[in-house]
């Protein structure tokens, strides 16, 4: 009797177990597209998980809310594109247009393309990681509301250019990245003073 006593206390106490952790885990992923809470979606991004192992770090810059919108919708795509981080020899990759999942993500390296003439830019059909791997690079980042278009939208190439008399910049450094979304504008591709040599992966991942 004893032992039978024992016995299901331990059953409880695992049962119980399972049950909180179950708990935590979905408190860490917002209930939908729509109506988490902004502490929910703090949880669940500080949390990482959505990194799947990549050892990277995002800049605070990230949109957090427009990040859980986005990959809460496609977290198959998301998950595709963190693993290609995770798992691809990203110091001997060749610069080039490598895919992923069809259309629906894609990966452009590229080896010292900065330039002091680089356009803010948004895209409407993908969604960016710019991730350095090797040297430091600058990025602007401003609302797409602060922004003027210059060049009309290119359906072919997903891409519009703009003029902005703000923005943020960011620097960029080896195994950080920065998330871009269609409803900001961005500038890329810009040197950071203390960088000899940039090479990054870009991968876009097909926006909702």
């Amino acid at each position: 009797m004893y032992k039978r006593k024992i016995r299901i206390f331990l059953l409880l106490f695992i049962f119980i177990c399972i049950v909180f952790t179950n708990s935590k885990l979905q408190a860490q992923t917002p209930k939908n597209g729509n109506n988490w809470s902004k502490e929910d979606t703090e949880n669940w991004y500080n949390g990482k998980q959505w990194l799947g192992g990549l050892h990277a770090t995002p800049l605070k810059a990230i949109d957090k809310i427009e990040f859980a919108r986005q990959y809460l919708h496609n977290r198959v795509l998301w998950d595709k594109a963190f693993a290609f981080l995770k798992l691809a020899d990203l110091k001997t990759i060749a610069s080039g247009k490598y895919t992923i999942d069809g259309e629906n993500v894609l990966a452009i390296v590229t080896i010292d393309t900065a330039s002091e003439n680089s356009k803010w830019e948004a895209h409407t059909k993908y969604c960016d990681i710019q991730y350095v791997i090797q040297g430091k690079e600058t990025m602007g980042l401003v609302s797409l509301s602060d922004a003027s278009v210059i060049t009309a939208y290119n359906k072919a190439k997903d891409v519009a250019f703009y003029e902005t008399r703000v923005g943020n910049y960011y620097t960029v450094g080896a195994g950080c990245f920065l998330i871009f979304f269609p409803n900001t504008v961005h500038r890329p591709n810009l040197k950071a003073k203390e960088s000899d040599s940039i090479k990054k992966i870009v991968i876009k991942v097909k926006a909702i």
